[in-house]
């Protein structure tokens, strides 16, 4: 879950734009309480969800406020077959 600050329409627009060519067809990208974006990689497991977390850093470092960098907060959470996806969701929500 990323959490932007508080220029969030024109930085969530912006930040979506960049996801668009960044995302696979398989992740999910939603926004959600104004400020945060949750991504949901379906098809990933945590090596693959902190790789991706990697590379998310430049892309988002590229997007200004008035020529500094965007503020985030990125929380991984996963989920298995006993932990579902709405679980994974609501702890990264309250961690983030």
């Amino acid at each position: 879950m990323i959490t932007l600050s508080k220029e969030n329409d024109k930085i969530s627009l912006q930040l979506g734009q960049s996801l668009k060519a960044f995302y696979r067809k398989s992740d999910l990208v939603t926004r959600i309480d104004g400020e945060q974006l949750l991504i949901t990689l379906l098809d990933s497991d945590l090596t693959d969800t902190l790789l991706f977390c990697k590379r998310l850093h430049p892309l988002i470092a590229n997007i200004k406020i008035n020529d500094s960098a965007l503020p985030v907060i990125i929380v991984v959470s996963t989920c298995n077959e006993t932990i579902s996806l709405i679980d994974s969701c609501t702890k990264a929500k309250n961690i983030g």
